[in-house]
């Protein structure tokens, strides 16, 4: 027995330190290459029971084709392998497939770099379906590019989703357009003794109608109604409330020619069909009312939550008309005030919405009041009534670059001059 652990003794000394390194080193590599087989077979497992459509080609070899497919890319296209495997992945185009689309992935392999794209592909069986495709080049510890990848999602349902909704908004902007035609239609250049002009200019950010509008009308003999108004809101529920609100306010003003009780009355009626008909209880109406009497140029003036106006005397002076008002719809107990002013033969009353006055600069500077006096101020030398409009709303829309944020809604009255 002794002889037994003299020879393990001898065998334990004579294992080197070099000899145990070699063994820690091999022990290592194989608990590194176990590790790696568990990454990759999980890897493995995860791109075989992924949803997504996942490819990978090879562009070193003619015509890019694909050496590796996950089963959902057989889901999704109906392909089988044999038919997938060593092919370039065009046989997925079709005659609607967006050439541009088609240019944009090419460009992408040709220059090794991401492409991101949705185009119309099609299935074996020819059914068309959306295709929102990524693919990302793969290099080697070189930068030398070695594969791409490709991750495919058939995104059919969402798309159809978006071409349903451009659709419905594309009908109710044409409905809305309608109505704004009828709400904005020209006024006259002359009405019942006063040079008219008004101008609008819808928010070159929002294709839909907003709720600015304008009105011209006569009371009576001598008297003409002057409404400028703006209605919360965008789109078709704008449109339909803007319409309420104006001919509401035509019914009212004709029952009660002083402005006091048709804005009272307007802003009951408001309130009620917000009760009844469930709108929005945030929906809210600014108007401006001025009653002209064209014989004596006495002018009645009436706001909701409106600009003050303006007055552009003969000599080029530039007047503030201090008139203001709660908004229409925010208490039902609102009382509104009046303000008169003679308008003498070649005055001007300019009355604006806040499509001017909050036109904002490309640096976010305020046009504001300030600017709507000055720009009035360099229109009230000009000759027609028409031009003045036009020049305080060119300086509105210059101001913010060329694009303003909310639609500008401008209504200019004078009295003929002597």
């Amino acid at each position: 027995m002794n002889e037994i652990y003299d020879a393990a003794r001898e065998m334990k000394e004579a294992v080197t330190d070099e000899d145990r390194l070699e063994f820690e080193q091999r022990r290592d590599v194989v608990a590194d290459a176990t590790a790696l087989a568990e990454t990759l077979w999980l890897l493995n497992r995860v791109i075989t029971a992924a949803d997504t459509s996942i490819v990978v080609t090879d562009p070193n070899l003619p015509d890019n084709p694909i050496i590796y497919h996950n089963p959902a890319f057989e889901h999704v296209s109906g392909y089988t392998a044999s038919e997938i495997d060593r092919h370039n992945c065009r046989f997925l185009q079709g005659p609607g497939t967006d050439p541009e689309a088609v240019a944009e992935m090419r460009a992408a392999v040709s220059e090794g770099r991401s492409c991101d794209v949705t185009m119309l592909n099609y299935r074996k069986d020819g059914t068309p379906f959306w295709n929102h495709l990524a693919i990302s080049p793969v290099r080697d510890g070189n930068g030398k590019l070695t594969h791409f990848v490709g991750v495919q999602n058939d995104v059919t349902q969402q798309r159809e989703a978006e071409q349903e909704r451009d659709t419905l908004l594309a009908q109710q902007r044409r409905i809305a357009d309608t109505l704004q035609r009828a709400l904005l239609l020209d006024s006259p250049s002359t009405f019942h003794g006063l040079e008219i002009n008004t101008q609008y200019e819808p928010a070159l950010d929002e294709a839909q109608f907003g709720g600015d509008f304008f009105d011209v009308f006569a009371l009576g003999e001598d008297l003409v109604a002057l409404v400028v108004g703006d209605c919360t809101g965008k789109g078709l529920d704008a449109a339909q409330h803007t319409a309420e609100v104006k001919f509401a306010l035509r019914v009212l003003l004709r029952e009660h020619s002083n402005p006091l009780p048709a804005l009272a009355r307007l802003n009951g009626f408001h309130l009620e069909s917000q009760r009844l008909d469930g709108r929005d209880p945030n929906a809210l109406v600014c108007v401006l009312l001025a009653i002209v009497n064209t014989r004596s140029g006495l002018v009645t003036l009436t706001s909701a939550g409106m600009e003050p106006p303006l007055v552009i005397r003969e000599d080029g002076d530039v007047e503030e008309v201090p008139v203001l008002g709660m908004m229409i719809g925010v208490d039902a107990e609102a009382e509104f005030t009046e303000t008169q002013l003679l308008l003498e033969p070649g005055d001007v009353l300019l009355m604006v919405t806040d499509g001017i006055t909050e036109a904002r600069s490309p640096g976010r500077r305020l046009f504001g009041y300030d600017g709507l006096i000055g720009a009035v101020r360099e229109a009230a030398t000009l000759d027609s009534v028409a031009a003045m409009g036009r020049k305080v709303v060119a300086s509105a829309k210059e101001f913010a670059g060329g694009k303003p944020q909310d639609d500008i809604c401008l209504l200019a009255a004078r009295r003929p001059r002597r």
